[in-house]
């Protein structure tokens, strides 16, 4: 594929890679009108559930995150007539457990939650124990998207989970196992967070 000039290999979705993740994921879910409601889904890309769809009073939903305990969900929402932002948790179901005034970023940056995850020029580095820096994925090396932001840990920090920002304007879940350095599609949306 050819996009700007550029020759980028466009990555195989492999059914085999996908089986092997398990946990759920939560991330942002765009529907027709542009909005963003909070899903849940199976790591291996099934069993997609919407735990909380925007209200009109909203201009949107923000950062899921899990609990601790993988029981509960935590985002923010934005208030569209006073700008006020709200915590909002909710169960695995959906069920809203509270409100509180505040937001539920925990960070200053966007492209990485995690201080031994960096991001440079769209390629994703792993600081290794040694203090040097693994590339683990490059942009134009493996996909059609411009760069990676909102990267977490996966489970047992074998896996590590991201926002693809497509140059199509199209925003992927992408999933990268560090040992083969295979990556994946887990669904379409913005903002993962893995347990």
């Amino acid at each position: 594929m050819v996009v700007f000039g550029w020759v980028v290999k466009k990555n195989d979705t492999s059914k085999n890679f996908l089986e092997q993740l398990s946990g759920e994921i939560v991330f942002l879910a765009e529907d027709d009108a542009g909005y963003h409601s909070v899903c849940r889904v199976a790591a291996d890309g099934g069993s997609k559930k919407i735990l909380y769809r925007y209200e009109l009073k909203e201009i949107g939903v923000f950062n899921p995150k899990w609990s601790a305990n993988g029981l509960e969900v935590s985002f923010t929402s934005l208030d569209r007539k006073t700008g006020e932002l709200t915590k909002i948790t909710v169960d695995k179901e959906g069920n809203v457990l509270s409100r509180e005034p505040g937001n539920n970023d925990d960070t200053t940056s966007h492209y990485t939650f995690e201080e031994d995850i960096t991001v440079e020029k769209g390629t994703i580095y792993v600081l290794e124990e040694d203090g040097s820096r693994r590339e683990v994925y490059s942009t134009w090396a493996y996909s059609d998207h411009w760069g990676p932001s909102y990267i977490r840990w996966g489970p047992d920090k074998k896996f590590i989970i991201f926002q693809a920002n497509s140059v199509l304007g199209r925003d992927e879940i992408a999933v990268i196992d560090l040992e083969s350095l295979e990556s994946a599609v887990v669904a379409n949306g913005r903002h993962p967070d893995w347990k």
